[in-house]
């Protein structure tokens, strides 16, 4: 070895300085390649354990929602009245909720607001559920009689104004079974109790919104009604109220986009 610290063998000469820096430079590439497979696994780990504990089991209603809202979306956004009645073989499948009958659909979704509203101290009382198509018609003729019955109406008005409160049979949302009414307790009217203030909070976590506004009844065709409550689906219930519309606009939204 000579003083320039070079390492002779046969014809060729080695730096020694080169020899370690080289040891060096592969030690720390292969540290960093060590540490780099460590992350990663880590990484892995952490969302695989997340995916387990996260993924599986009951997570919230808005879980379960998500699964109803994408059953059968025409159907959520159906719209029953005078011009689009019902085919004479609808039929939804039902199940009872709070001592009436709702649809399948949204069952799990009411059963979840009536018992949230418990726990928050309020009281949601079921008035009515679904109404088949030939109590409805009994609904109908009642008030239409009590119209002609008071000599302020001709047949025509009494018809018209009857159905803007009480539609005839095959043309009521309520044949749905996804449009449930409210009542109160006592005589104090639905819209001056807390149950109604609730419901206006709260009814779109759970894809319920209020069917018939005060605001929007040339658009429903109907008069205003502060207990009637229509599932939608917890998405269009949300995007509806962030839009400020009523179904009818919403449908009407939809379908022109």
């Amino acid at each position: 070895m000579n003083n320039n610290g070079l390492y002779k063998t046969g014809q060729f000469s080695v730096n020694r300085t080169d020899v370690e820096g080289n040891a060096d430079t592969k030690g720390l590439r292969v540290f960093r390649v060590i540490v780099a497979v460590l992350i990663i696994g880590m990484i892995v780990a952490t969302v695989t354990l997340g995916i387990f504990v996260f993924g599986s089991g009951d997570s919230g209603y808005e879980n379960n929602d998500s699964v109803s809202d994408s059953a059968d979306n025409d159907e959520l956004l159906m719209i029953v009245g005078k011009a689009k009645p019902l085919d004479d073989d609808y039929s939804p499948k039902l199940e009872k909720v709070g001592g009436v009958r709702v649809s399948a659909l949204c069952s799990d979704s009411l059963r979840r607001m009536l018992s949230d509203a418990e726990s928050d101290g309020v009281e949601l009382s079921l008035g009515r559920g679904y109404v088949s198509s030939k109590t409805q018609q009994k609904l109908y003729n009642r008030l239409f009689q009590r119209y002609i019955e008071s000599g302020e109406y001709t047949e025509v008005r009494a018809q018209a104004k009857a159905e803007r409160i009480v539609p005839q049979g095959g043309r009521s949302e309520s044949q749905t079974g996804l449009l449930v009414r409210f009542k109160s307790g006592d005589k104090t009217p639905f819209r001056m109790t807390r149950a109604y203030s609730w419901l206006l909070q709260n009814s779109v976590k759970y894809g319920f919104i209020l069917r018939y506004p005060a605001d929007k009844t040339d658009e429903t065709s109907m008069n205003a009604d502060y207990s009637a409550f229509r599932y939608v689906g917890r998405e269009n219930a949300e995007v509806m109220r962030s839009l400020g519309k009523c179904l009818d606009e919403y449908v009407a939204y939809i379908n022109a986009r």
